[in-house]
């Protein structure tokens, strides 16, 4: 999941498009301020970690 969601993301910053992170899931979107968050490059350069 974590490298789809990183795919999009720099997908859509690839393209143009503001893309943004919605925190807490639905309520989170209605709730605004902080919940939502506008993703760069480097919010998700780390989402794919190796675990050993």
């Amino acid at each position: 999941m974590n490298a789809a969601v990183r795919a999009v993301v720099r997908m859509g910053i690839y393209v143009g498009a503001k893309v943004y992170f919605i925190y807490e899931g639905y309520q989170g979107m209605v709730d605004g301020g902080s919940n939502i968050a506008e993703a760069d490059w480097e919010s998700v350069s780390s989402i794919l970690q190796v675990v050993l």
